[in-house]
């Protein structure tokens, strides 16, 4: 069996919990597994490996293929099965589970539980697979940005913490090596935050990223002004978003609620209705068609109305950088889409600049479901607003 010093890295790991954050092509999850299969073969106890991706597909491409391949490569007998993806190896059984398919297959308990892409489980999950695990838990994960991970075990010290990059792994393919240093400083097409991320294993900052915010899990007791705002959609994803603001204190409290496309009127009033989170709200939504709303005021919602537009993008986003924000620990696709939501660039005699209104096609369904309960909830700035929407 082939190791690599990332192998070497991530067997010298003790702790019970082991946060492996790496760039792109540094062996973390072949180094895993590797891992696991050496003791496999040594071990005579019984033990339950579960390992889990974000979706089906993920695990068909990446672990399961990697685990298949060590096995094959280093002649190493073993038994299969699908649906779900199932292999033992002596007294070991694997099991790959999605988050996307599996949800009652999860409920079980393990010896050891690995994480594959971290960064794509929610932390509800995560934490209810880490509390059936009884020996081991590892997690992998490129880091576009901080989540669970950081907060719960890196910065408190609850674990073994490494850094792995494509440099502690010998075995990289020559493809993937040329693709990654394509994007380097000093490279065709550099990409600071490619570079960072997937070159460097670092915490990506994206370029002319528009909001900074803060994470939160339980909402701090005060005095809050509530709306619900909702963006429209059936192609792409409807969104539903809780607005808690705090206008004495200049912050901004938000939850996803909803977030799926091809999604019916019916299933938007429902998550509505049904949701801990609804309080009789303002419920803002888009400029979409009339029905959409009177549907929404037959369920039980007499409150829905559409948004006031007067402010624009431009200024709905300035009365939201009027605030400190703070978002939700679970609200994956959210993060996503503030994570990577930027200015416009402009180029001017051979000088790019960004200028103050985003960057067109970008994916923003929560962002303007934001834009819409924070255009009725947060009155202090309204004025400012509408000074920019009308010189625009």
């Amino acid at each position: 069996m082939q190791f690599t010093l990332a192998t070497a890295k991530i067997m010298a790991m003790t702790h019970e919990n082991k946060i492996v954050q790496g760039s792109q092509g540094a062996g973390k999850t072949y180094s895993i597994l590797s891992l696991w299969i050496l003791k496999a073969l040594f071990s005579d106890e019984r033990q339950d490996c579960t390992i889990v991706s974000g979706t089906i597909s993920q695990l068909r491409t990446g672990a399961v293929k990697d685990f298949e391949k060590i096995c094959k490569t280093n002649n190493i007998d073993y038994t299969s099965r699908k649906n779900p993806f199932s292999f033992r190896i002596r007294y070991w059984r694997f099991e790959f589970l999605s988050v996307d398919a599996e949800t009652k297959a999860l409920g079980g308990r393990r010896d050891r539980l690995f994480l594959n892409e971290a960064i794509r489980v929610e932390e509800r999950t995560a934490t209810h697979l880490i509390s059936r695990t009884s020996r081991e838990f590892f997690a992998d994960f490129n880091p576009a940005n901080e989540f669970w991970c950081h907060s719960n075990y890196v910065y408190t010290g609850n674990c073994d913490f490494v850094i792995l990059t494509f440099k502690d792994n010998h075995l990289i393919p020559e493809k993937e090596l040329k693709e990654i240093m394509l994007r380097a400083p000093g490279g065709p097409i550099h990409d600071p935050f490619f570079w960072a991320v997937y070159g460097c294993g670092k915490i990506g900052v994206v370029e002319g990223r528009i909001f900074n915010y803060k994470k939160y899990t339980d909402l701090p007791d005060g005095k809050y002004d509530e709306a619900i705002g909702v963006d429209y959609g059936y192609e792409d994803p409807f969104a539903v978003v809780k607005v808690y603001c705090d206008n004495e204190n200049r912050r901004l409290y938000f939850k996803e609620m909803f977030y799926l496309s091809g999604a019916m009127i019916d299933d938007v009033g429902e998550c509505i209705i049904t949701s801990d989170l609804y309080n009789n709200d303002h419920v803002l939504c888009d400029h979409t068609p009339g029905q959409f709303i009177d549907a929404l005021v037959k369920m039980g919602i007499p409150s829905a109305m559409q948004c006031d537009k007067s402010d624009g993008i431009a200024g709905g986003i300035m009365i939201m950088k009027q605030y400190q924000l703070y978002v939700h620990s679970e609200s994956i696709n959210m993060i996503a889409e503030l994570d990577n939501y930027v200015y416009r660039k402009r180029r001017f005699r051979g000088v790019e600049t960004f200028i103050d209104y985003p960057e067109e096609g970008q994916h923003d369904h929560l962002i303007d479901a934001m834009r819409y309960a924070c255009g009725f909830v947060c009155r202090k700035f309204q004025k400012i607003s509408k000074q920019i929407a009308n010189h625009r």
